[in-house]
C-alpha cells in the first residue's frame, strides 16, 4: 500500500488514473469511504484523459464498492456504465466480470432470475474473451 501510495504522489495521466483504482481496491475492506474517495479521482482523471479502458475499470471498480456495502441500487448504476463502456470497447473479459459482479449482487437480492440472467451473460462474453481463466 505505500508503495503505491508513494508512487501516486508522482504518478500522471493514466499511470495515475490506474493507480488510484488499485489504492481504491486496497482500502476496500477496510475503509470504504476512501476506496470511494480514491475510485472517484480515477473517475474524473479517466474521463478527463478520455482513457474508456480507464473508464470502465474505474466504474467496475465503484459498482463493486457499491455491492460490497449494499447498495445495489448505486452498484447496478456504476457496473452497467462499465458493461456499456466495456462494449464500446469490445473488452470482452470487463463484460464478463461486470455481469458477474451484477448477477453477485442479484444474489444478495435472492433474485435468481436475474442472477441466472448475468451469469449467462457473464459466460458467453468470458468465452469471447478466450481467457481461460475468466471462464472458469
Amino acid at each position: 500500500m505505500d508503495s503505491l501510495l508513494n508512487q501516486l504522489a508522482t504518478a500522471k495521466d493514466s499511470v495515475k488514473a490506474s493507480i488510484l483504482i488499485k489504492v481504491s481496491l486496497q482500502y476496500q475492506s477496510r475503509d470504504t469511504e476512501k476506496s470511494l474517495k480514491f475510485c472517484q479521482d480515477a473517475i474524473i482523471l479517466s474521463e478527463k484523459l478520455g482513457n474508456k479502458p480507464l473508464i470502465g475499470n474505474a466504474y467496475y471498480r465503484l459498482g463493486n464498492i457499491y455491492n460490497g456495502t449494499g447498495d445495489y441500487t448505486e452498484a447496478f448504476k456504476a457496473l452497467l456504465k462499465a458493461f456499456n463502456i466495456f462494449d464500446q470497447i469490445k473488452f470482452y473479459r470487463g463484460m464478463a466480470n461486470a455481469s458477474n459482479s451484477i448477477s453477485n449482487m442479484y444474489m444478495a437480492l435472492k433474485d435468481s432470475v436475474s442472477t441466472l440472467k448475468y451469469l449467462k451473460i457473464g459466460l458467453e462474453n468470458a468465452k469471447r474473451s478466450n481467457d481461460e481463466g475468466t471462464i472458469a
